[in-house]
């Protein structure tokens, strides 16, 4: 599970969705920082939360096939195909499951043991 960077770049379109500014209100209100812009947003949560690299799904699918990573599937925040990882990603504890499932990218990905 990572913070999905799509999401946040789609906040900076010049008309917001209601499920982008609701998004931008639970941000500021979780946070308490008031009303956040997009850049606000985008760093608090890189910064600190310890981020080195945000991801894209198509980015972070072609780093998985590059570290030898095969079948990889997109899935729902808490769920997965094997029950030991379901539940696993815990951070909607923090700031609620409405802002965690808007902003986390989640997929499943596989290797061949040798």
């Amino acid at each position: 599970a990572t913070p999905n960077l799509e999401k946040y770049t789609g906040l900076f379109s010049d008309t917001l969705t209601p499920e982008q500014a609701e998004f931008l209100d639970r941000f500021g209100s979780v946070f308490k920082m008031g009303q956040v812009s997009p850049c606000v947003a985008l760093n608090h949560i890189f910064y600190n939360w310890g981020h080195r690299f945000l991801y894209t799904y198509d980015e972070l699918i072609a780093a998985l096939e590059r570290a030898g990573f095969k079948q990889i599937i997109p899935v729902s925040v808490g769920e997965s195909y094997h029950d030991a990882l379901r539940g696993i990603e815990q951070h909607w504890k923090f700031y609620g499951v409405e802002m965690n499932d808007y902003e986390t990218l989640v997929v499943e990905a596989s290797k061949e043991c040798l």
